[in-house]
């Protein structure tokens, strides 16, 4: 199948979001960059992190403007389950993304006792723009990663697909972290109902099966 970058970053798994809406004032980080104090999406920066079965993906996000978020994604593709063992394949965006903040409603989280029932989510909205990426690694052929390992005494064999030429598309989602600014759900809409598509945690050791169901 083909791999791709699930929720509101990527219902294509290619990149640039765009957004309406806006304004607001900016300002300037202590870095330099124009990155207002008032943007929504803010409380969104840094890495997170999440393994399932034997891939993982690693997605980073960066305040930008007003209203943004710059996003870069990669993906890596393990031998053995729950992420261990060597990296068969590595692929990686060659060029970020970018979210823009559209408004917050309510949605319903998934059924975990790290995420209450429901809670307000930001609305975001994306435009992606084409773009490339890379995919390297022994297990490598054309765009896809072989693999075959045993979890639980069960062999499993078969191959992750990659989007190495990003189209251009445009899609609307939502984004939601817990509280305790740990774990973040992405959320695509699907029908008009924003249904939860991915989720990550800072920890780079998190794994999807540790979650607890409620």
């Amino acid at each position: 199948m083909i791999k791709q970058l699930k929720l509101a970053i990527g219902l294509a798994i290619t990149a640039t979001l765009v957004a309406c809406g806006g304004g607001g004032d900016s300002g300037s980080s202590s870095s330099g960059s124009s990155v207002s104090v008032n943007n929504p999406l803010k409380k969104y920066e840094g890495t997170y992190y999440v393994c399932d079965r034997n891939g993982k993906d690693i997605v980073t996000f960066s305040a930008t403007g007003a209203d943004g978020l710059s996003v870069s994604y990669s993906s890596e593709v393990y031998s053995a389950a729950n992420c261990s063992g060597s990296v068969l394949g590595s692929y990686k965006w060659n060029a970020p993304a970018l979210i823009t903040y559209k408004d917050a409603t309510s949605a319903t989280l998934p059924p975990a006792t790290v995420f209450p029932f429901s809670a307000t989510v930001d609305r975001v909205t994306l435009l992606t723009s084409p773009s490339t990426a890379t995919l390297t690694g022994s297990g490598v052929k054309d765009n896809c990663v072989s693999y075959s390992y045993v979890s639980n005494g069960t062999t499993t064999t078969g191959k992750d697909c990659f989007d190495l030429v990003l189209q251009q598309s445009t899609s609307s989602g939502a984004l939601y972290l817990t509280a305790d600014n740990q774990y973040l759900v992405q959320l695509s809409l699907q029908n008009g109902v924003l249904t939860t598509d991915q989720i990550l945690s800072r920890s780079s050791t998190f794994n999807l099966a540790s979650l607890v169901k409620r």
